[in-house]
């Protein structure tokens, strides 16, 4: 998940780090298969994430199936997101996709907190 919060966010200053001479992921590989990247990184996290809860005990298959649901849904708005940055790269639209990763983070954050503490 880490992994793509920094994509998300090389992805929304791409044009600040290449003028500074940065060596980001997005800035060597380009925006295009940075795009084709992201998804499948968020995927394995949420998955790895909504398994932990399982393997801590087995009555947090509810909360584990709700991190994965959620995650599916967020799956398929970051696929569709990062399909048109592959088209055509915007700004505005990198940086909708770095607000809804840390969206998604902090709820599955607080999520993970509450369940903890039951």
């Amino acid at each position: 998940m880490g992994v793509v919060e920094i994509m998300a966010k090389d992805m929304r200053d791409i044009e600040n780090d290449r003028q500074s001479g940065k060596t980001t992921w997005v800035v060597r590989t380009g925006v295009e298969k940075s795009a084709v990247l992201i998804p499948w990184f968020a995927l394995g996290g949420l998955f790895l994430w909504g398994m932990a809860y399982y393997s801590v005990n087995v009555l947090f298959i509810i909360p584990a199936l709700a991190v994965i649901v959620m995650g599916s849904l967020w799956q398929a708005r970051l696929s569709m997101m990062c399909r048109y940055l592959r088209k055509d790269y915007s700004q505005p639209l990198a940086a909708a996709l770095h607000r809804d990763w840390l969206v998604v983070y902090v709820t599955m954050q607080s999520l993970t907190i509450l369940i903890f503490m039951i």
